[in-house]
């Protein structure tokens, strides 16, 4: 039985699908290249970039890129060329910042741009190289020379007192029974402190190198060569009366208020346990009693090496930069037990991040934290307690081998990711070292030479497979705090390449990018769109050529632009692709597609030759032959007119335009092929869950479509028939006789356009395609054809 039938696509916005043809919904592509899937214009041409600067006239394998959004007047953009080893700063208007190495060169020395990771906090931007391990470095506490401290502590009737310095009584007193009254002044702590010391010294321990000085009830007694000795105290009271610290003392109350400046003494409290030890200081006073502070054991290293730490790259008042090193703060007590070294130290630091008001380093299984607000402080204040504002250094326990790679802050937790587990890094409203925990939530494989990046309320991670990538969305519920993820490549499993070098973001327009080393000359784009209620609208997939087939090196976000470091013949260059919906060219409405577009306003003035009738204009990079101009409203010329354009000079960067346009306003740029290709047409049924199948019964021929567009001005349709030639159909927007077909007026339609088929839907194929700088958008289509079944369900 044969019947007419129709077809309908709603929308041309959810990208690309490499499910069978059957299975894809209408709205998907057979692929896409060049155009952009959006909900608001619908399918339409992808932004063109627009030149910046040449910023590197090496071209190395790979560069290092960071955007340092300061604010909303100061952004800048970080390059490291690998090639030369120096840390270069444009602004965006393509002006170098001059940058001083005071001593910070020979930590990017050789480096591998994909080895360095960087963070920016306000002026600072911490940037680490994954490759040097960290140490410590040689300075060490001062040691001092074995020495003891005796404190009379009591004075008791009756009682002797007694020192002894290597097992032989170096000095002894004995107090009065205390019959009389005037035996009191006998028993007084700095009486018999001065009759010890006495005795010391009439013993010979004031002499051949020995000292013994008193400081009122307390007694300092050291050699001056260094000789060590043993001492011990005997006070005929149970070892109440009289103490001695050499090394070490029982409890803090042990310690007179008197004693020689620089004294330093562990109090070890509780035996049995080091958990409780802690050294002091004694700081004399300037009248009066003294101070005991907490201080470093002699002898322990202080200072995490600087040259093998983190640098900073910082903002300086003046404009300019600074890359140095960083001056860490010290450890400031204990020892390597009470007050341990962080955790990274002896090990290589693999990401760099900054959360609640924390600095953070990933290093093997472990998160490292500064300080709260001292983000150079990682030792703690004091080894007799654990403050809320201390260093946090938490492991990742499981029960799989998990170098953590990757931290992005999420919420108010941290989700750090290995290659195999991810973990969630949580406090209470104050994350401290006692609320800190770290525990893994999901078992996802993540590829961890690509950053994850947290767009709205998900983060997306890579994962290779094969020769290809999957991307993964992951979310945790707030209420249960339970995480998850989904693969958004499920219907494209073999369409992002391996080897992704960058991936990118921006939660404004639901847009991801990514670029990848086995196919450096595209960008691949994940489009989404998300409602209210939670349903997901959108999922596109789309990929971007951009003109000559530069190699992207980098990709960055800021807001709702998208920065392009692309490697060309002549060097690196830094472009900008808008992203924003509506964006247009002031005066004309629509923006003109010309890739590496510049317009004359941001040239040299132009030169014109009376003897040649033509105007010469210098670009900032060598054009193709394929270069094109435009004309553009506020010179001397009508605009939106295309200008023959020729390449002269030697170095291939100037151009010419016949006759004296030294008035005209002009853009420069390559124009670049845009592509849809529709998926296979199928008549189509209602299905039981609400949605529809189609049909693939009989025989379905393919009359014609109507293609709908909107605020268009160039394209072409090309109908490929198997086994015949194509057919192809083009768009121009003008009519003979129609008002709106005027010179300098670019005639932007919204319309429908009918294209004969006249083939069997499974033998053709359709293509939308435009390589003109003037806009296109398409809205939907509908297809008419007939259909002849072979048979009938009963």
């Amino acid at each position: 039985m044969t019947k007419l039938v129709t077809g309908t696509i709603p929308n041309l916005v959810n990208g690309v699908s490499q499910q069978a043809p059957a299975l894809r919904l209408p709205t998907q592509a057979e692929s896409q290249d060049g155009y952009y899937s959006t909900i608001v214009e619908g399918l339409k041409d992808r932004p063109p970039t627009e030149h910046i600067a040449k910023i590197l006239d090496t071209l190395p394998e790979r560069v290092f890129t960071h955007i340092i959004n300061r604010d909303i007047n100061e952004k800048y953009l970080v390059v490291f060329d690998p090639v030369d080893g120096i840390l270069r700063v444009y602004d965006f208007l393509g002006v170098e910042r001059e940058v001083f190495y005071p001593r910070g060169f020979n930590y990017l020395a050789g480096a591998d741009p994909a080895s360095l990771r960087a963070v920016t906090v306000a002026d600072y931007t911490f940037i680490t190289n994954t490759t040097v391990a960290t140490a410590m470095d040689a300075e060490v506490a001062p040691l001092r020379k074995p020495e003891a401290l005796v404190n009379v502590l009591a004075g008791n009737y009756g009682k002797t007192y007694c020192i002894y310095i290597n097992g032989v009584v170096a000095a002894k007193y004995e107090t009065p029974d205390g019959d009389q009254a005037s035996e009191a002044p006998y028993v007084d702590t700095v009486y018999i402190a001065a009759q010890l010391d006495a005795s010391l010294q009439a013993n010979g321990f004031n002499a051949n190198g020995w000292h013994s000085n008193r400081y009122q009830n307390a007694i300092h007694i050291f050699h001056e060569q260094g000789v060590n000795f043993n001492i011990d105290v005997q006070d005929g009271y149970n070892g109440n009366a009289m103490k001695v610290a050499k090394g070490r003392v029982q409890r803090f109350s042990d310690l007179p208020q008197f004693g020689p400046d620089g004294f330093v003494t562990e109090v070890i409290g509780d035996k049995g346990t080091t958990g409780d030890n802690y050294f002091v200081r004694f700081e004399k006073g300037t009248d009066g009693p003294g101070v005991w502070k907490e201080c470093v054991k002699p002898g322990t290293k202080l200072y995490l090496k600087a040259a093998t730490m983190p640098h900073a790259l910082i903002s300086e008042a003046d404009g300019t930069f600074t890359f140095d090193e960083i001056e860490w703060d010290p450890r400031k007590c204990g020892d390597e037990d009470t007050s341990p070294n962080p955790s990274f130290v002896g090990d290589y630091i693999e990401d760099v991040f900054f959360h609640r008001n924390r600095l953070g380093f990933l290093s093997g299984e472990n998160a490292i934290m500064s300080r709260n607000g001292s983000f150079f402080d990682f030792f703690r204040t004091t080894a007799s307690a654990v403050l809320d504002d201390d260093p946090i250094d938490v492991g990742a326990s499981h029960v799989k081998v998990s170098l953590l790679k990757h931290a992005v802050p999420y919420q108010d937790q941290l989700v750090l990711f290995s290659e195999q587990t991810q973990f969630t890094v949580s406090g209470n409203d104050l994350l401290t070292p006692k609320t800190v925990s770290i525990r893994p939530q999901t078992e996802y494989v993540c590829d961890g030479n690509v950053r994850p990046v947290g767009l709205g309320q998900t983060i997306f991670f890579a994962a290779r497979r094969g020769e290809f990538t999957a991307l993964w969305e992951y979310a945790i519920d707030k209420v249960s705090q339970t995480a998850s993820a989904s693969e958004v490549t499920a219907h494209v499993p073999a369409y992002v390449p391996s080897g992704i070098r960058k991936m990118a973001g921006t939660s404004n327009e639901g847009v991801l990018a990514m670029i990848a080393s086995s196919d450096p000359t595209r960008i691949y784009i994940y489009r989404y769109y998300v409602s209210t209620d939670g349903q997901r609208l959108q999922a596109a997939w789309q990929k971007w050529t951009l003109p000559g087939n530069p190699e992207l090196l980098n990709i960055e976000f800021i807001e709702s632009d998208m920065y392009v470091v692309a490697k060309r013949e002549d060097g690196v260059y830094l472009e900008k692709i808008r992203m924003q919906p509506n964006a247009f060219d002031a005066g004309l409405g629509f923006l003109v597609h010309l890739d590496r577009r510049i317009h004359s306003d941001k040239l040299p003035a132009p030169v014109y030759s009376p003897s040649f009738n033509y105007t010469v204009y210098t670009l900032p990079y060598m054009p193709s032959e394929n270069i094109v101009a435009v004309t553009s409203p506020g010179g001397a010329t009508l605009p939106a007119i295309e200008l023959p354009v020729a390449v002269i000079s030697t170095n291939g960067r100037q151009v010419a335009l016949r006759g004296d346009t030294r008035a005209a306003k002009v853009w420069f740029g390559e124009p670049y092929e845009r592509r849809y290709r529709f998926s296979r047409f199928f008549l189509r049924q209602p299905s039981a869950n609400g949605g529809s199948t189609a049909v693939q019964t009989g025989r379905l021929q393919i009359k014609q479509m109507t293609l709908a567009h909107n605020n268009s001005a160039y394209f072409r349709v090309i109908v490929s028939p198997e086994g015949r030639q194509p057919y192809v159909y083009e768009y121009t927007g003008r009519t003979l006789g129609d008002a709106n077909n005027i010179l300098g007026h670019i005639p932007m339609r919204a319309g429908k356009m009918s294209i004969p088929i006249l083939s069997r839907n499974d033998r053709v194929t359709i293509e939308i395609v435009s390589d003109s700088w003037m806009p296109s958008a398409f809205i939907n289509a509908e297809w008419t054809g007939i259909h002849n079944e072979k048979a009938r369900e009963l």
